[in-house]
């Protein structure tokens, strides 16, 4: 579940806190957390269901059309996690893949959104979650044709590769594997596991954002180069480094690599199609509530398009759709009417051109 609360920057500055990234943290620390940023900001907390790839499985049912979608997860035995499961079924996602255990409480986020720029920054209790192992995906597995991973199983030594393996042995057929980078944080501490599991050519789609792609570059040439708070790195260094690691993550999968860049946009290449580092520019929200939720929204959009045959190019574009959605509501979930409706109308424009989404476009 998320708990997101908006903060100022003197609060962040204060606590120590890069923004942007998310770590794990005891619930002690996560309730904590809380406690301080509501009395420092004076702001209310908002409760939604969250978990990055929960917040993708939500986005591709509301996107409906052909796709049936699945979530595998842990929860507590307890009322959050009831009201979890329930909440997922309501939004069209078959929740039986959730196993509810007594051993652990419900996993939840501490999202700091900051008031100015929508911007998050994120601390997560794993809870639950820390009881989930591959055999859940494997009685999942059967019969998918597609399965995303969240990055933030990278925590855990050998998960990822052990549900990749799951995925793939159970499904019995072609299945595309999905994996994004989950924080640049996760990136730097968890390097090893990270590079074993994309030089193992596990995957076929790979998502990452602007930080991960800087974290993974310094990572990969073994400098103390990254991210950098204060943003004064000279801008030929950053993309340059930007591109280092989008080449690296097109080498490591054959469908779709990303970088995703903010508001500004995201590149994208695919060698299957033959296409190399394309930048696609962002949809310009007018009013940016926060930003939560709005890498597994691009995801979601993203893999939504490309399980119905969608060029890469087409795929990215209704990726910023979904995620411009999600910026223009509190949470991961796209609640209000305009955000539906701008969803609804970016996505009907890219089917309707041709016919199809099998050819890229240049137009919205």
């Amino acid at each position: 579940m998320d708990v997101v609360i908006q903060v100022d920057d003197a609060f962040l500055t204060g606590k120590g806190l890069t923004r942007g990234g998310c770590l794990p943290c005891d619930l002690q620390d996560a309730e904590l957390l809380v406690d301080e940023a509501k009395k420092a900001c004076g702001t209310d907390i908002s409760l939604r269901p969250g978990g990055s790839a929960a917040n993708v499985a939500r986005m591709m049912a509301r996107l409906g059309g052909s796709v049936a979608v699945k979530f595998v997860g842990s929860c507590g035995d307890d009322d959050m996690g009831e009201a979890y499961r329930k909440s997922m079924e309501a939004e069209g996602v078959c929740a039986e893949g959730v196993v509810a255990t007594d051993s652990y409480d419900t996993g939840r986020c501490v999202c700091l959104v900051e008031e100015l720029n929508g911007e998050r920054t994120m601390r997560s209790f794993l809870g639950a979650s820390s009881a989930l192992d591959a055999s859940a995906v494997a009685s999942a597995a059967p019969g998918i044709t597609m399965c995303h991973l969240e990055g933030y199983a990278l925590w855990r030594d050998g998960l990822t590769a052990a549900c990749a393996k799951a995925a793939i042995e159970n499904a019995g057929r072609p299945c595309v594997l999905s994996l994004d980078l989950a924080s640049h944080e996760l990136v730097t501490r968890r390097f090893d596991e990270l590079r074993q599991v994309l030089d193992g050519g596990h995957f076929d789609v790979i998502f990452c954002n602007e930080e991960e792609a800087l974290a993974l570059d310094a990572c990969l040439s073994g400098s103390d180069a990254g991210v950098d708070d204060d943003d004064d790195g000279d801008d030929l260094d950053r993309d340059a480094a930007i591109m280092r690691a989008l080449d690296y993550l097109s080498a490591s999968c054959s469908t779709f690599a990303n970088v995703s860049l903010g508001a500004r946009g995201c590149l994208v290449a695919s060698q299957r199609h033959g296409v190399q580092s394309t930048f696609i520019e962002g949809i310009t929200v007018r009013h940016v509530v926060d930003t939560v939720g709005c890498g597994d929204a691009y995801a979601a959009g993203v893999l939504w398009a490309l399980a119905q045959g969608a060029h890469p190019v087409c795929a990215a574009r209704i990726g910023q759709a979904c995620g411009a959605a999600t910026a223009s509501s509190v949470g991961a979930t796209v609640m209000d009417d305009g955000g539906l409706q701008m969803l609804q109308w970016t996505v009907d424009a890219y089917l309707a051109q041709g016919g199809s989404l099998l050819q890229p476009s240049t137009t919205l």
